[in-house]
C-alpha cells in the first residue's frame, strides 16, 4: 500500500511532464520507414499527420472486423450451450452470417422521426461510434502495434467510453418520442450502473501495477501465463470475474440484452 501511495506513483500521473513517450509505435513507424523513406525531404510535421491518418485508417478498416468474429462466436457457443447448431446458412458452416447480418443492415431505410430534432439524431450514433473507435487508441496489440502511449490510458478509456452514454441519450431525446426518451434513458442508467464495479475492478490492477498506462500493464504480465495479474492474488482473481460480467453488461449482450 506504500508504494501505491508513494512519490513515485503519482509522479508517473502528470501529465503536464509526460503525456507520451517517444517510442516506435504504428504512427512513428509508418513515418520513418514508409514515408520518409521514399520521400527522404518530406516535412517531418506533415508525415507526423499523414501517419497519424494512415494509422487511423488502418484501425477503422481492423476495429470493424472484431465484432463480425465475436458476434459469431458469441451465437455459435450459445446454440451449443441449447442444443442448436446455430448459423448455418451462409458460408460454409455459416462463418459469414455476421457478415450479410451487416450488409443487410446497411442497406436498411435511413428513417428520421417526422418530428424529431434530425440534426441530432444522425449525431447520436456517429458518437457512440467515435468513442468506441477513439478506445483502441490507448490499446497496444503488440510491442510495436499502438498509437498513443499514455501514461494514463486507463483513465482515458474509462474516459472515452463514458462519452457513449451520451449518444444513447441523445438518441432518444432527438426521436421526439417519450418511449424512446424512455428506453434511452433505461439503457443509458444499465451503462452508468454498472461502470462502478468495473471501475473498481479495474482499481485492483492499478494498485498491483502502480500505473495507469496499458503498457505497463502489459509489461507486468510479460513471462507466461502464471504471470498474469489474475493469478497474482484472489483479489485479482474476483475482480476478473467483476469485470468480465460487467463488460458483457454494459455493451448488452447476452444475459443483459
Amino acid at each position: 500500500m506504500s508504494g501505491f501511495l508513494s512519490e513515485g506513483f503519482f509522479h508517473n500521473f502528470n501529465i503536464q511532464e509526460n503525456i507520451q513517450e517517444e517510442t516506435e509505435g504504428l504512427v512513428s513507424y509508418i513515418k520513418n520507414n514508409v514515408i520518409i523513406s521514399i520521400f527522404p525531404d518530406f516535412p517531418v510535421e506533415l508525415g507526423t499527420v499523414l501517419a497519424m491518418l494512415a494509422s487511423a485508417g488502418i484501425f477503422v478498416a481492423v476495429v470493424p472486423l472484431l465484432p463480425l468474429v465475436l458476434v459469431l462466436a458469441e451465437r455459435k457457443v450459445a446454440a451449443r450451450f441449447q442444443n442448436r447448431t446455430g448459423p448455418m446458412r451462409v458460408g460454409p458452416w455459416g462463418t459469414l452470417q455476421t457478415l450479410a447480418d451487416g450488409i443487410k443492415l446497411i442497406f436498411k431505410e435511413d428513417f428520421i422521426p417526422q418530428q424529431g430534432d434530425k440534426l441530432l439524431f444522425r449525431l447520436a450514433p456517429y458518437i457512440m461510434f467515435a468513442c468506441s473507435f477513439a478506445v483502441f487508441a490507448a490499446i497496444p496489440f503488440t510491442q510495436h502495434i499502438w498509437v498513443s502511449n499514455l501514461n494514463i490510458g486507463i483513465f482515458y478509456i474509462m474516459a472515452i467510453s463514458s462519452v457513449i452514454v451520451m449518444g444513447v441519450i441523445m438518441a432518444g431525446w432527438s426521436s421526439n418520442s417519450k418511449w424512446s426518451l424512455l428506453g434511452s434513458l433505461r439503457s443509458a442508467a444499465q451503462i452508468v450502473s454498472y461502470e462502478i464495479p468495473l471501475g473498481l475492478s479495474i482499481l485492483t490492477v492499478i494498485m498491483l501495477v502502480e500505473s495507469l498506462g496499458m503498457h505497463e500493464i502489459v509489461e507486468k504480465q510479460d513471462g507466461g501465463i502464471f504471470t498474469w495479474l489474475i493469478f497474482r492474488t484472489p483479489f485479482t482473481f474476483i475482480a476478473f470475474f467483476i469485470f468480465f460480467i460487467s463488460a458483457i453488461a454494459e455493451v448488452n449482450r447476452t444475459p443483459f440484452d
